[in-house]
């Protein structure tokens, strides 16, 4: 039996299974980011009233996306439901921008992939995420048309 039977048989519209990210998973979407957490969730999602650092790593699939996503959208209810403690939230989760700008600092010698990684260092993360944060902040204090996406915070007037 075809896949594509199997669920029309079962009256089923879409695979639940077909899509690779959460960012596009409709079912994920729809139906299991409020209620279907990672095993981790509690160590990572931690206490907003007393906010820290997280960072996840793990293979294609291992719900790295889903995870974000949650963090994002919790995070939000919190500062919601909280206007007067709310979290600055930084959003680093693609740093080829970066990267390419460090690339390009490096000269022709360092054009390979690997060569550059090998060069980037943690304080390099520590000044993409500082750039992100201020430029951010700065974009909200002066309430710049399209401040950047990466930061997620309200400024009272």
């Amino acid at each position: 039996m075809k896949v594509q039977d199997f669920l029309d048989h079962h009256g089923i519209g879409r695979n639940p299974f077909a899509e690779e990210d959460a960012q596009t998973d409709p079912v994920f979407k729809e139906h299991c980011i409020d209620s279907t957490y990672h095993p981790t969730w509690d160590k990572v999602y931690g206490d907003p009233a007393e906010p820290a650092s997280a960072i996840v790593f793990g293979e294609k699939g291992s719900g790295k996306t889903a995870m974000r996503l949650q963090l994002a959208r919790h995070l939000e209810q919190y500062n919601r439901e909280r206007p007067g403690r709310r979290i600055f939230v930084i959003h680093y989760d693609d740093f080829n921008p970066f990267l390419d700008r460090f690339r390009d600092r490096l000269g022709l010698r360092h054009k390979r992939a690997d060569k550059v990684l090998a060069q980037w260092k943690l304080w390099d993360h520590m000044d993409s995420i500082l750039s992100l944060g201020v430029t951010g902040l700065v974009d909200r204090l002066l309430d710049v048309r399209q401040p950047s996406q990466s930061v997620h915070c309200e400024i009272d007037s």
